[in-house]
């Protein structure tokens, strides 16, 4: 899923169906950035496993 701003984390401990985010306590939250990632989450969610394929091997196959 897009996460351009590099909010989620769980991708390093190779979790494949679980992000999350986290916050230090005090630490404003971000709810305009909470609600584009729920919207990403929905949008991937509602894929067929041939699109979410697709869109990893896209990803895998990328320069760079």
């Amino acid at each position: 899923m897009a996460d351009p701003d590099r909010r989620l984390e769980g991708a390093h401990l190779r979790l494949k169906k679980v992000r999350y985010v986290t916050f230090a306590p005090g630490q404003p939250v971000p709810e305009a950035a909470l609600i584009d990632l729920t919207r990403e989450a929905a949008r991937v969610a509602a894929l067929t496993r041939d699109q979410r394929l697709a869109l990893a091997l896209d990803r895998d196959w990328a320069p760079g």
